[in-house]
């Protein structure tokens, strides 16, 4: 029997989540964090998260995703570890953080090394599970090279959103070797913008706010540079905060669809919504 619309859920068509979570042998968003409640959280005798030591247990032995998810842990434990630098009370990732951490860096790898095979896997699984599905559905469609621009988080509010945004900003620079002009964090009011400064403060990354005549800080490796308070508008809708960078690493808690927004400098920016 077709579903209508109200009982449609984002769950369901999460590609690139879902996709992730068939590598480990999980059909569903909530079997994969349900089993992670009960693992424990933080870093055993040889330096490997208990959540990694895990997750290998549930791939074949002495395979590439194995070997995989070690680097990928090792590098998780360096960017933690800078931004607890500077910190009297060190952050201990949850279960759930941990796991965004872990997603992101199987897609920056991918994106960065493997686009091709990235879309290809991709869209087989697309293709799988449309075929799943009952007639009448909403089918998803295939992925191309440009949508793999933008990765979205979506968690609750308290969930720690901006602690995982400044180690998406490690991660990206780790992965991408192209040069970058600069890192914007947009937000809605002048409060906020004093917030961000001190959070990434205390993480241990350099920052300042954005000035039309120039900025101090002149290396897009070691610096947030940009900091702006305005509201962008668009349609009479005010937009959210951003971490912008190339490509765009989108965060959000809501079930949105993100609009493209371009601004004055024509730099293309993808704006979350403010809901409320």
């Amino acid at each position: 029997m077709p579903r209508n619309n109200s009982q449609r859920t984002l769950d369901n068509h999460l590609t690139l989540h879902g996709w992730l979570n068939n590598l480990f042998g999980y059909k569903t968003t909530r079997e994969l964090p349900n089993d992670l409640k009960k693992v424990g959280e933080g870093f055993n005798a040889d330096g490997y998260s208990l959540i990694c030591e895990y997750l290998i247990s549930r791939v074949e032995p002495n395979s590439a995703i194995e070997r995989k998810l070690r680097v990928y842990d090792d590098n998780i434990k360096r960017h933690l570890s800078v931004i607890n630098n500077k910190r009297t009370q060190p952050i201990v990732l949850r279960y759930f953080q941990y796991l965004a951490l872990l997603y992101t860096e199987f897609f920056l790898d991918w994106k960065f090394n493997r686009p091709a095979e990235l879309l290809h896997q991709l869209n087989a699984f697309i293709q799988t599970r449309n075929n799943a599905r009952a007639p009448g559905d909403a089918l998803d469609t295939p992925f191309a090279a440009p949508d793999i621009e933008k990765l979205a988080f979506w968690m609750a509010t308290g969930a720690g959103k901006t602690l995982i945004m400044h180690i998406n900003y490690h991660q990206y620079l780790h992965y991408c070797k192209e040069k970058l002009d600069h890192v914007v964090l947009i937000t809605p009011n002048d409060g906020l913008s004093e917030q961000h400064l001190r959070e990434l403060t205390h993480s241990n990354i350099r920052c300042e706010r954005f000035n039309v005549e120039g900025n101090r800080l002149t290396s897009p490796r070691d610096t947030e540079k940009g900091w702006r308070d305005r509201n962008l508008q668009k349609n009479g809708t005010s937009f959210s905060e951003i971490l912008l960078i190339r490509p765009t690493l989108i965060q959000s808690s809501k079930n949105k669809i993100y609009p493209q927004y371009r601004s004055k400098d024509t730099i293309s920016l993808a704006i979350i919504p403010k809901l409320c």
